[in-house]
């Protein structure tokens, strides 16, 4: 590791929180660099394999208490648009009627914060997600914010429509990653989108 790099990176890991020492990831980093030339692998450069490697550390020291907030999050948005008018269906393993419930019961913690619902047709989800402002659009879904997709347009679009249609993904499913923004909001936003459904 080079002298110039040194103390920005030991900055990082103490404003981080990181409690391993910067000689520490140095022997292991050396380590895992004289493992991979011998096996003659290319080597990301240090300065991104500490950066990767912070990242990770930070965000495993909050993974349980996020697991917490996304299950009791997609609980209630999963329950709320269930029992709303303008939903055809919800599917989420935490709700007594999806034909796995049974099974999330046993294998999981929680029910997790991912779920998709039916608003019937491909317009009806246009307008719904033109008009969602909390919920981001997104093909990628797992963050800490609440992501949206329309899986028949995006994820699927390079699907046949009758592949589609068998595996379950109709063109008013939407698909929701819940985050963990405080709870009302995620509903409110939801609910003022449905009112253009």
């Amino acid at each position: 590791m080079t002298d110039a790099i040194r103390p920005l990176i030991a900055g990082n890991w103490k404003m981080n929180g990181l409690k391993s020492s910067l000689a520490e990831f140095e022997a292991m980093l050396a380590g895992a660099s004289e493992v991979a030339a011998k096996a003659d692998l290319l080597v990301c450069p240090p300065a991104t394999l500490i950066a990767d490697f912070a990242q990770r550390a930070r965000g495993i020291k909050t993974l349980a208490v996020r697991m917490l907030q996304h299950n009791a999050n997609g609980i209630s948005v999963a329950r709320h648009l269930d029992a709303h008018p303008k939903v055809r269906k919800a599917f989420y393993p935490g709700l007594p009627a999806h034909p796995q419930h049974d099974v999330a019961r046993r294998q999981q913690k929680g029910p997790g914060g991912m779920l998709s619902f039916d608003l019937g047709t491909i317009e009806a989800a246009r307008r719904f997600l033109n008009h969602v402002k909390l919920c981001s659009l997104a093909e990628s879904l797992g963050g800490v914010e609440t992501l949206i997709s329309l899986p028949a347009m995006m994820t699927h679009a390079s699907m046949p429509k009758e592949m589609q249609e068998r595996v379950g993904i109709s063109e008013g499913l939407v698909r929701l990653s819940v985050g963990i923004e405080d709870v009302e909001d995620i509903i409110a936003d939801l609910d003022q989108a449905l009112l253009y459904v």
